[in-house]
């Protein structure tokens, strides 16, 4: 018995002071494999333009093992709990990893038809306007730009075709004829209000004043192209990108539906906790 609890004594101790490599648990094993080190030497040869000498490829090793040691340390301290900046890079790791498993079959061109027809909105081509126009300097003429605009408008529609119509106004630096202009670019280039009362006004005679980011403005419009879903083979590089990136998202919120449903979302208020319930599948909750 004595020689049982000796044996026994000794093993323990050997085991745990004396045990050298093989008292080394997995856990505390770091090993750089021959994968590893050809990425560390590719990773170098990329920057560099050029491959690492032995003394730089065993400083890459030794940085490698250092930052392991780190990192293993940190978790050991519980030092990644509660860091935004790696809970948002595991997430984003997380969603990588399911949109590389996400390979949609080519849609037909009937499939891609239907969808431009159910987002014609998102695809619609901006009507398009050609018209001259009649500039007063609101800052320049201050209040009595509008009644000068109205002056000038009742002078236009009695005057002979061959009056200068742009004499009777200010000079403008974008220039005072504009064609097929779209809405989008008369919005960019004059603002919102601008845009939005153009397509108002009649065809074929003068017009306003309507205002602008500069001022006001007399307009004639000469011709109106009004807007219109183009043909498939127009656009269709921008449909399939749209329904790829659509089908993309609709196939991470499936995916992150499912992983969800493993979990119960308990939010404490001020009454206690209570029961978050999970979405349905139309994404409502």
């Amino acid at each position: 018995m004595h020689f049982l609890v000796l044996g026994g004594v000794l093993f323990l101790a050997y085991a745990r002071w004396g045990g050298g490599e093989a008292g080394v648990s997995p856990g505390q094993q770091i090993v750089v494999s021959a994968a590893q080190t050809r990425h560390l030497a590719a990773t170098f040869e990329r920057a560099w333009q050029r491959p690492p000498t032995t003394d730089e490829l065993t400083g890459l090793i030794e940085e490698h093992v250092r930052e392991e040691i780190y990192c293993r340390e940190a978790i050991r301290l519980g030092l990644d709990q509660d860091d935004t900046i790696i809970r948002r890079r595991l997430r984003q790791k997380v969603e990588f990893m399911a949109e590389d498993q996400f390979t949609p079959a080519p849609p037909s061109d009937a499939e891609l038809q239907e969808f431009l027809e159910g987002n014609a909105a998102w695809f619609m081509q901006d009507a398009g306007f050609t018209f001259q126009h009649v500039y007063f300097n609101a800052e320049r003429r201050g209040d009595s730009a509008a009644t000068d605009a109205r002056e000038a408008l009742v002078s236009l529609r009695a005057a002979a075709p061959g009056l200068d119509a742009i004499s009777l106004g200010d000079g403008f630096m974008l220039g005072h004829d504009f064609q097929a202009a779209s809405l989008t670019f008369l919005a960019r280039m004059f603002g919102g209000a601008f845009a939005t009362e153009l397509p108002k006004l009649p065809v074929g005679s003068w017009q306003g004043p309507i205002e602008s980011g500069y001022g006001l403005h007399l307009v004639r419009i000469e011709s109106a192209q009004p807007g219109r879903l183009p043909e498939l083979a127009e656009v269709r590089d921008a449909v399939l990108a749209e329904w790829t990136d659509r089908q993309r998202r609709e196939a991470h919120e499936a995916y992150y539906e499912s992983l969800q449903a493993h979990y119960e979302i308990l939010v404490e208020s001020s009454g206690g906790l209570t029961n978050q319930p999970a979405a349905d599948e139309g994404g409502n909750p």
